[in-house]
Parts: structure tokens; C-alpha cells; sequence
């Protein structure tokens, strides 16, 4: 295994680069081998950047999912407290990823990117979904709270000290299980609670965990 692989299922291999890679790595230096790395602009909404083999990597289109449909292809997601996802097709050259915060995740950007690849053709959905803050250390307003519980259930919480909170991972497996996604994996670590993953709540403002799928096609 290579430093920070955290899975290899059907041709794909997903990384977790943390803090132990340093604050600002080369992916290329880190990763090497594996084809260019597509990346997105997360703005914490539903749009889909979709994704093929000769896509630009310097392009960086505003989205909070990627759906690659063919060949061979690397896709990059950041998180530091909101949900990384990695989808794919157990029998199709079909992979995306999804950052799901909790507006992400109240505008529906799990069942839409699923529906996506199920357009392109999926019918053998796996995910892997990565770490993130756990609902008892984050504390949300009570209008917030609402909206995320009526979107799903299983996300309402409560803190350690008492206060109204979402576990937006526990939201984003219940979806994928509703939709017949297999979750293969899911790396529970809170962000906060974790030293070597960043944490937007503990005070990292601009370091980011980095999630990377790598598909050999």
C-alpha cells in the first residue's frame, strides 16, 4: 500500500491525505502514477461538474460533486468537518465524488450525483465515505437542525454539552443505503476529535483533508 491509501476495490483506489502529507502537498509528487487529478470549486450546493479522461485538470468548474463516465481518471475532493463521498460502479467505468455540508446535503447533492450515474448507466453502486465532524461536536442552530432533519431523520444529535446538532455522515449513509448504494467503507473519525485530519471547527481555515479516487480504467 502507498502512504494514505485507504482502499483499492474495483480498479479504484482512494487516498486520505492528512496532515502528516504537510499543509500545502503536491498531489502529482505524493500520488505518483496515477492520471490527472480533476478538481472542483465547492460552494456547498447540488451542481454536478461532469467529468471524461481528456477533461482539463487546470479547469476548476464550481460544483460539489464530480461523475467521471470513462477511461482513466483521478478525482479530488476537500473536506475539513463536511462529508467526503466516493461513489462507483462495480462493473462500469463510472466514478464521482461528493462534498456534502449541510447546505450540500439539505439541496439534495447525494441522491442527485447517485441519479447521475444511474443516467450514465449505473446499476451496482459502491461508496466509500470518509471522516467528518460527529454530531456531538456539531452544534447548530435549531432552524438549521429543522431543516437538515426534515431532508432526514437519522441526522438529528445532540452535543456533549446539550445542544441541538446534525451528524451529516449519518444522513449521507442513510441516503446512499435508501438509494441500494453498498457502503463499503466509511472512515468514522471526527475531524475535531482527530489530530492528523483538519477541522474547519477546530480553527483550520484553510487546510484541507484531500480525498482522491483513482480509477485505472
Amino acid at each position: 500500500m502507498r502512504p494514505w491509501e485507504v482502499l483499492t476495490q474495483d480498479k479504484r483506489t482512494i487516498f486520505c491525505i492528512d496532515r502528516r502529507a504537510g499543509d500545502d502537498p503536491d498531489l502529482s509528487q505524493l500520488l505518483p502514477g496515477i492520471a490527472p487529478i480533476q478538481r472542483m470549486h465547492q460552494v456547498h450546493g447540488c451542481s454536478i461538474r461532469q467529468v471524461m479522461p481528456d477533461s482539463d485538470p487546470a479547469i476548476t468548474q464550481s460544483a460539489d460533486a464530480m461523475v467521471a463516465t470513462g477511461g482513466a481518471v483521478s478525482l479530488l475532493v476537500r473536506t475539513a468537518d463536511c462529508v467526503p463521498v466516493v461513489l462507483w460502479d462495480h462493473d462500469l467505468p463510472l466514478t464521482a465524488v461528493i462534498h456534502a455540508g449541510w447546505k450540500g446535503f439539505v439541496a439534495g447533492v447525494v441522491p442527485a450525483t447517485i441519479e447521475s450515474l444511474v443516467a450514465a448507466g449505473a446499476s451496482n453502486l459502491r461508496a466509500w465515505v470518509g471522516p467528518s465532524i460527529c454530531g456531538a461536536c456539531y452544534p447548530v442552530g435549531i432552524d438549521v437542525q429543522a431543516q437538515v432533519v426534515a431532508v432526514c431523520a437519522a441526522t438529528q444529535s445532540v452535543t456533549d454539552h446539550g445542544e441541538p446538532s446534525v451528524s451529516i455522515a449519518l444522513g449521507v449513509i442513510d441516503q446512499l443505503q435508501q438509494s441500494q448504494v453498498a457502503v463499503v467503507g466509511h472512515d468514522a473519525r471526527c475531524t475535531l476529535q482527530t489530530q492528523e485530519l483538519y477541522s474547519a471547527r477546530g480553527g483550520d481555515q484553510v487546510q484541507r483533508i484531500q480525498i482522491v479516487v483513482a480509477f485505472d480504467g
